[in-house]
């Protein structure tokens, strides 16, 4: 065919692509608002069943997910397998691959906010992991005992029932009721048994070799994990400290709830629904919890302060009541985390409290009113509804005044 011809022909298609998609845009975009519409309210914000998990609070796309992940493990340990040493041996391996992602998703971590995974979604990830891990291994255990293939008597299947052994206590210590009556120290007992498992994992496949699978496996689940680490912690002492000073606390007691106030030295950007980890160490050394930011505003020498708004229970928050008031205290914020809720589209906010959860709602009250001032928002109307558990929350009625 001559160049020319060719050419013309790729010239004419063009315009008549141009010319159809000119035609047609308005319909699909139609279409495509449609479908967006439909997979919202089908799939991303209905919830299951109660039958298959409604009482999990586990939306359709979440379920689909989870069951794609574990259908696809099945399908791992179930197609072409030769014996019950070759089922075994593919138990071994897919819970060595399974551990890369499950050590990555322990703690809530930048990888969260990179992947824009709801919060929920992200923990609910490790939990479904940790189980199909947890299972593979204890198979694999299991059916190497009664196969003949283990021997105690062997430092290398010692190390590998050490390791089990590990993963069975971090499974009664994941039990809700325990863990939220022993939050604190179940969690540094879920970080131990985990390093523990993983140190006799590395006992265990040393022999076969570690730069082969599924050694390999085990070295980019430390990598991973460091990696996460150190980025959390290079992320922390960015936000916390400059060349002139460090973030500082000072707690006071409002009512029944107390009040910490954190002189920032770097601005912190954060949306409205959002929450930080905070740290006190001196009250409370080695721990993280997250809380929501109540409001911020400028201090002494123009720095940023960001004020929280807690109500003691257990643990760090009941030793926030033994803080020296007017003192300063050495904090750590890392985050913040989480995915904000968009409301500018609505005319009307509805916006409802109890007691210090007036904290979480008066972010979004805050950011509704700076898009206002700037044109950028459709709302017109808020209505707080709070109610509030005790009269001494009343003097929290003087934060509105901060916007």
């Amino acid at each position: 065919m001559d160049p020319t011809d060719i050419y013309g022909i790729c010239m004419g298609s063009a315009i008549i692509l141009l010319a159809l998609f000119s035609i047609f845009q308005p319909l699909l975009r139609s279409l495509i608002e449609y479908l967006r519409r439909f997979l919202l309210r089908q799939i991303n914000l209905s919830f299951l069943p109660r039958w298959l998990g409604r009482d999990l609070k586990l939306s359709r796309y979440c379920g689909l997910n989870v069951i794609l992940y574990i259908n696809a493990n099945i399908c791992l340990l179930t197609i072409n397998v030769a014996d019950q040493s070759d089922f075994i041996r593919r138990l071994g391996r897919a819970a060595m691959i399974n551990l890369i992602p499950l050590c990555i998703s322990g703690r809530v971590n930048p990888l969260a906010n990179i992947l824009s995974i709801r919060v929920e979604s992200y923990l609910l990830t490790h939990k479904c992991i940790g189980t199909v891990f947890i299972i593979e291994a204890s198979l694999h255990s299991i059916l190497s005992w009664t196969h003949g293939t283990a021997n105690i008597m062997k430092g290398q299947d010692k190390a590998g029932l050490i390791a089990v052994s590990s993963m069975a206590a971090i499974t009664l210590t994941s039990i809700p009721i325990i863990w939220r009556w022993k939050y604190e120290f179940l969690a540094t007992l879920h970080l131990a048994l985990a390093a523990t498992g993983v140190a006799s994992l590395w006992f265990h496949l040393t022999p076969a070799g570690v730069l082969e699978t599924p050694g390999l496996y085990l070295i980019l689940t430390i990598t991973a994990f460091a990696s996460v680490k150190l980025i959390r912690l290079f992320k922390m002492l960015l936000t916390n400290i400059s060349t002139d000073s460090i973030s500082t606390a000072n707690i006071h007691q409002i009512g029944h709830g107390v009040e910490i106030q954190v002189s920032m030295p770097r601005p912190l950007k954060y949306r409205a629904g959002q929450f930080v980890f905070l740290s006190i160490p001196r009250l409370a050394a080695f721990q993280l919890h997250p809380f929501q930011i109540a409001w911020e505003y400028l201090g002494e020498g123009g720095c940023q302060v960001i004020v929280f708004i807690i109500q003691p229970r257990h643990g760090f928050t009941s030793r926030l009541r033994l803080a020296a008031p007017m003192r300063d205290y050495a904090a750590l914020v890392e985050g913040p985390y989480g995915r904000s809720i968009t409301t500018e589209q609505y005319g009307t906010v509805l916006l409802f409290a109890t007691g210090i959860g007036i904290a979480g709602q008066l972010p979004y009250m805050k950011e509704q009113l700076h898009l206002y001032r700037e044109w950028r928002t459709q709302t017109r109307r808020h209505v707080l509804f709070w109610e509030m558990e005790a009269e001494g929350l009343a003097q929290l009625q003087s934060c509105f005044y901060i916007f």
